[in-house]
């Protein structure tokens, strides 16, 4: 993965900074910090279909960028799509997605030779 920019790394901070947040304010005293902070990190979770592509991204628990997607096929057209819906999802996840389109596109790429199976791309982005 290449270096992240100074706009990736105001992403990923914000996401942490939105989730820390959320886990703070869990009103709920009767809930573990670890259910809290699943809650917290599902809160930010994004799932895009498109006929093509079937992608959903999330942080991990060590703050990793998890990329599980499932790809017919990944032509041009596919890429376009998927490009397209992200870009009309404006959450801070889709944005990083965007960010980091190299990876998104090695995952979709790495997916399509599996013939519709799923596959997880894990990378761990500097904040």
């Amino acid at each position: 993965m290449s270096t992240p920019s100074a706009y990736d790394r105001r992403l990923i901070q914000e996401l942490l900074r939105q989730t820390c947040q959320s886990i703070q304010w869990c009103t709920d005293a009767g809930t573990s910090i670890e259910d809290r902070i699943e809650l917290a990190l599902s809160a930010h979770a994004l799932h895009v279909c498109t006929p093509d592509v079937d992608l959903r991204a999330r942080l991990t628990r060590d703050f990793a960028l998890a990329i599980a997607v499932r790809v017919l096929s990944f032509g041009d057209d596919a890429e376009a799509s998927l490009c397209k819906a992200l870009c009309q999802d404006g959450s801070l996840m889709a944005e990083l997605l965007k960010a980091q389109w190299q990876l998104v596109r090695t995952a979709c790429r790495a997916a399509e030779r599996t013939a519709g199976r799923l596959v997880l791309l894990t990378a761990v982005p500097e904040a």
